[in-house]
């Protein structure tokens, strides 16, 4: 399991975050936050290895992140990177948007799983380390007034499965947990009570097992971090109810 492991979660105060650090403190890894918003005291009783500051899309801030973990614990197991992406203004019918905001969307969507994935690397070769990311099934399952954003997640996971194939041979894995609308979230709550709040209700009903939480998302996650799963790596899990297969 995941006991005793030195685990970095970038994201760790957004609502799927807090419960990866929730369930692998659980499961008595040494859990490191990371963020742009500092935790709550509550928050922080899940982060046994302490939080440090960063700002994902800046390398810098990744390099100064991983420098600092080193420096508390010696070494990093694995990363999990748990960023958000609020789709904003790259939502939309493709000649309803702004194209001057074509530019951010994608880098917002990508850069910062980059930055974390290439400065984390030299750590995790060193302990046959992992590294666990997120995506939105819009990667893979095509819809309208999605496009920019169903680009920016199927570049997602052909990186994971490309990365994948670059780093086995230096004994570490990355996997992608992918889903869709995910309940009891900030940005569950925030979509349904806004313009696109049918959508939600709509997939909530086409979702024959039901919408999943962020507690069932950071399971899988803790089981991916597992050693029992050394050899799984390049793997896009959908979680999601049955909504798309």
């Amino acid at each position: 399991m995941a006991s005793g492991r030195i685990v970095l979660i970038v994201g760790a105060t957004g609502s799927i975050g807090r419960a990866v650090c929730g369930s692998l403190a659980a499961a008595n890894a040494v859990v490191v936050g990371a963020g742009r918003t500092m935790p709550t005291e509550e928050e922080g009783a899940d982060l046994p290895g302490g939080f440090v500051h960063c700002d994902a899309t800046d390398y810098a801030s990744v390099e100064d992140m991983l420098a600092a973990v080193v420096r508390w614990h010696g070494a990093i197991d694995g990363v999990i990177d748990c960023t958000s992406v609020r789709k904003g203004k790259a939502a939309g019918l493709l000649e309803s948007l702004d194209p001057g905001a074509f530019a951010s969307a994608v880098s917002s969507a990508i850069v910062p799983l980059l930055n974390i994935c290439h400065a984390s690397l030299p750590h995790l070769r060193a302990r046959r380390g992992f590294l666990i990311t997120l995506a939105s099934d819009v990667g893979k399952v095509a819809g309208p007034a999605q496009s920019i954003i169903a680009a920016t997640q199927a570049a997602r996971m052909m990186f994971v499965r490309s990365l994948a194939s670059e780093i086995a041979r230096d004994g570490v894995r990355i996997n992608c947990v992918s889903t869709s609308f995910v309940a009891d979230t900030e940005v569950y709550r925030e979509t349904l009570a806004g313009p696109r709040g049918h959508r939600v209700e709509a997939a909530a009903k086409r979702a024959g097992l039901g919408l999943p939480n962020a507690g069932e998302l950071a399971a899988l996650m803790r089981t991916l971090a597992s050693k029992d799963m050394a050899r799984i790596t390049g793997q896009i899990i959908s979680i999601n109810g049955g909504l798309s297969t």
